[in-house]
């Protein structure tokens, strides 16, 4: 089993590390924006600054809660003890765990990078990017941590 925790943990971090691409892809089209196009002042500039981080940091807020929610059924005994039992369906079934926990890591990337786009925020596009980086890697499952809970999910 350890051999396949520690295939499903390399896979997680191959994945990983393409997600994070995506914030380098963003990061790039930020920079271009800011030195192509200096007088850029986003398309809706006369919107309140504050009012777009309230609503841009409460959706990344939310998405962080929704991916620790997710994981948290997905990894519990219960959700673990109808899969234990066939390898194929356990490793299936973590895979696409950490996949959709990296996926909604990508959300406040997207926040922000509507703020830049919206009202030219580069501290927040910054500050939410590298924090979607933080996620992705948190999301990468251990193999002590997986095994521990494999085992509880046996018990039950």
């Amino acid at each position: 089993m350890r051999e396949l925790l520690q295939d499903l943990r390399k896979s997680s971090i191959y994945v990983a590390f393409f997600a994070s691409s995506f914030v380098l892809m963003y990061f790039g089209v930020v920079m271009l924006s800011k030195f192509s196009y200096s007088y850029f002042e986003g398309f809706l500039p006369e919107l309140s600054e504050w009012a777009l981080r309230a609503v841009f940091y409460g959706l990344s807020i939310l998405s962080v809660i929704g991916a620790n929610l997710f994981k948290k059924s997905r990894y519990s005994k219960k959700a673990l003890a109808k899969v234990v039992g066939d390898p194929a369906e356990l490793i299936k079934h973590l895979f696409i765990t950490v996949i959709i926990a990296i996926s909604i890591s990508e959300v406040p990337l997207l926040c922000g990078f509507a703020l830049f786009f919206l009202s030219v925020m580069y501290l927040d596009f910054y500050i939410l990017s590298a924090l979607t980086v933080l996620l992705i890697f948190l999301n990468v499952p251990g193999v002590d941590n997986m095994e521990e809970k494999i085992k509880e999910a046996v018990k039950a």
